[in-house]
């Protein structure tokens, strides 16, 4: 028994040398699981691999073939190293297995696997389009319907309407309007702006919002006072602002502005008359306009009184609508200030105290009304309740003037600000030229270079200044186009901004030189494409040896087969591998393993030739013999000497 307790140390180094450790594989997160962003599909982990003395490289293979990754795919020495897995930017549940494989210095080879599961679920850039400030859009995702609108502009801030909710967002600024829905302001222009629409996967579909006349509620289309009465005395002249507010769901085509029963005086004066107005087209839900009205009651006789009726006509779909104010005047000879009584007996009136100061209403004048570009417009401030004009600080775009030449397409704020009275406001917007832009070539693919010609619709002339953005960005011409849909805005000074959409036609990487039909086994390979792309190479059993994300690929067969190449998820080439599986390096690489080995050998054959049974010596005697023949009695004499 000693001489086998003598084998046990020996043997046992054997069956360690012949089997290895097993390859010890950690990752950081533990678990590879989580959600990424539609916009960065992707995720990174790092992955501390271990080998034992008998393992020679670790290849990285993936059971996914729509989930990449990229690092070194292959190594030959432990240590720590930093792996990204690449997601396919479309909503969904994406899981596999990554195994690391040790290839063994006999050419078997040991795995160990990590399971990843992930969720792709974020934003989505779905719509983006050039919005008009005052339009209402109706905005579809999915199933559900929103109306939203640019209710105003200031600076590079618009002021966004969505679905009963009003935002103030930056240009450049995303916003979460609800649930499913999250904006982005790209561009803010004088009259609208470039907003990107983002949902979680659902579409989008984006119209101008025309409500249906059998569903429309048209009782908001109204005047903010429906009443007017006044005891006005004989020979006074005034002005009254009157606002009309489209409170309805709905948008209103405004038709006309007039007055009915109204009278008109010997001297051929109405008592009520509209001063210069600008009647828009339309009216969006929560928009307004203002009216001023000028009661006039020169020549009219005390004691008359005049009921006209100020009229706004429209339509919501194919239903009419209308909204009035019904004016009762009654001309007196005198009227106690701050009444609408005719004034009568003044005797034993009472004293009172006297009432507290309020602020009066103050109105602006613009001369003219609605200025064209080149006019010379005038500003003047006046009482709103008597029309007379007084003195009083006006500013125009923050700066203090009472006159200035209108240019195209141009926004002028003006305020008015006396003592005693109520600061007045106005805004007036010259119209804008109009431009016209085209490109070329008219249908670009991938990677064409693109010129824009910008000329004056009207004219024909090339303007001479101006910006193009693409997708919100500033360009220089010409443009390098980019596969997919673009936006492309051109604004120029005096002109309305041209928004253009440009669908750029992707173009397939190509191979840079020729294929090889045939590479070694342990050869690098190496191919150039046109262009950046995501590739995968598989081996022959279908796994991922080798991926990346850039316009070369690269990669080390390892075995004889067939090796297939991807590029953007379809099938591009394939190369087949031929010679040994393992290199002569490989083979001889572990040359102590192989020492240590023939000394174990050697040591069990040693003891196995030194305890063979040996035979004990005995004392040297004399054989003993036998005689096998009979015996006879011997005859007198015989055998005796005589």
């Amino acid at each position: 028994m000693e001489r086998y307790k003598a084998l046990v140390l020996p043997l046992f180094l054997l069956l360690m040398l012949s089997a290895g450790y097993a390859l010890q594989v950690t990752t950081n997160p533990a678990e590879l699981s989580g959600t990424v962003s539609k916009s960065t599909p992707y995720t990174e982990f790092t992955a501390t691999i271990t080998l034992e003395t008998n393992e020679t490289r670790v290849v990285i293979l993936m059971s996914n073939n729509t989930v990449g990754i990229a690092g070194p795919t292959e190594v030959t020495a432990s240590g720590t190293y930093n792996y990204r897995l690449y997601f396919p930017p479309s909503a969904g549940s994406y899981s596999g297995t990554i195994t690391f494989r040790a290839y063994k210095t006999d050419g078997s080879y040991t795995d160990v696997q990590k399971n990843f599961s992930y969720t792709v679920t974020s934003w989505e850039s779905q719509y983006e389009d050039y919005f008009e400030e005052g339009t209402t859009y109706q905005v579809t995702v999915g199933n559900e319907k929103y109306r939203m609108k640019i209710t105003d502009i200031q600076d590079s801030t618009v002021l966004l309407y969505f679905d009963g909710e009003t935002y103030y967002i930056n240009e450049g600024e995303e916003e979460v309007l609800s649930d499913t829905v999250k904006v982005r302001v790209k561009s803010v222009f004088t009259h609208g702006a470039v907003i990107e629409i983002y949902t979680k996967g659902d579409p989008v579909d984006v119209s101008v919002y025309r409500p249906q006349s059998e569903t429309s509620d048209t009782s908001g289309f109204t005047f903010t006072v429906r009443k007017y009465s006044k005891y006005v005395q004989a020979g006074m002249k005034f002005t009254v602002q009157f606002t009309l507010v489209n409170n309805t769901d709905y948008r209103v085509e405004l038709k006309d502005v007039y007055f009915e029963n109204t009278t008109v005086t010997p001297e051929g004066e109405k008592p009520t008359r509209l001063e210069d107005y600008s009647l828009p087209s339309y009216l969006d839900p929560g928009q307004e306009v203002t009216f001023n009205v000028i009661i006039d009651t020169k020549g009219l006789q005390p004691g008359t009184t005049y009921t006209p009726t100020l009229v706004v006509t429209g339509k919501i779909g194919d239903t009419d609508v209308r909204a009035t104010v019904d004016f009762t005047i009654n001309v007196v000879e005198g009227v106690v200030s701050g009444t609408t009584q005719t004034q009568q007996n003044t005797t034993n009136t009472q004293t009172s105290p006297p009432p507290a100061q309020t602020l009066k209403r103050l109105a602006i004048d613009v001369v003219p009304a609605t200025p064209n570009p080149g006019d010379t417009v005038t500003i003047y401030a006046k009482d709103a309740d008597t029309g007379q004009y007084i003195n009083a600080i006006i500013t125009v775009n923050g700066e203090q003037r009472t006159t200035f030449t209108a240019d195209w397409c141009k926004t002028y704020n003006i305020t008015a600000t006396a003592e005693g009275y109520v600061t007045a406001t106005k805004t007036i917007r010259t119209k804008c030229k109009t431009l016209d832009v085209t490109y070329a070539p008219s249908t670009p693919k991938e990677g064409d270079q693109v010129t824009f010609t910008v000329t004056d619709a009207e004219t024909g002339e090339p303007v001479p200044s101006y910006t193009i953005k693409v997708d919100g960005r500033v360009i220089t011409q010409p443009w390098t186009a980019e596969a997919g849909r673009h936006i492309v805005v051109v604004s120029a000074e005096g002109y309305s901004p041209k928004t253009l959409t440009i669908i750029v036609e992707e173009q397939e990487p190509e191979l840079v030189g020729t294929l090889p039909s045939e590479v070694n086994v342990g050869e690098k390979v190496l191919l150039t494409l046109t262009k950046k792309a995501n590739w995968e190479v598989y081996d022959s059993n279908g796994f991922i040896i080798e991926s990346g994300q850039s316009d070369t690929i690269s990669f080390m067969p390892q075995e004889p087969g067939m090796y297939t190449i991807k590029v953007n998820g379809k099938d591009f080439a394939t190369i087949t591998a031929v010679g040994q599986a393992q290199s002569e390096a490989n083979i001889g690489g572990d040359w102590i393993g192989w020492l240590v080995l023939v000394a174990v050998l050697l040591f069990i054959g040693y003891n196995v030739v030194k305890g063979r049974p040996k035979l004990k010596k005995k004392e040297s005697t004399a054989p003993v013999a036998f005689e096998l023949r009979p015996k006879r009695k011997k005859t007198s004499g015989e055998g005796e000497a005589a």
